[in-house]
């Protein structure tokens, strides 16, 4: 199976993974003109299945949804 990549861009912003178990993945996210690590997120890891076999994914900004909570 193919897994996550340990560097990539998104969104035109870098992305490096730092740590991962089986269902999640920490990654930083450098800036549009550094690749210094300015920010984190965390992903969940999803394995896809299709024609290019099984894969681990994770979700793009169009698969995510806002949850607003209030903290109040």
């Amino acid at each position: 199976m193919n897994t996550l990549k340990m560097q990539f861009r998104m969104n035109g912003l870098p992305y490096t993974l730092i740590k991962r178990n089986d269902k999640v993945a920490l990654y930083g996210i450098g800036g549009e003109f550094t690749d210094k690590i300015l920010h984190w997120e965390v992903d969940i890891i999803y394995i896809r299945k299709d024609k290019c076999g099984e894969r681990e994914h994770i979700a793009k900004n169009d698969d995510l949804v806002v949850i607003e909570a209030d903290v109040s």
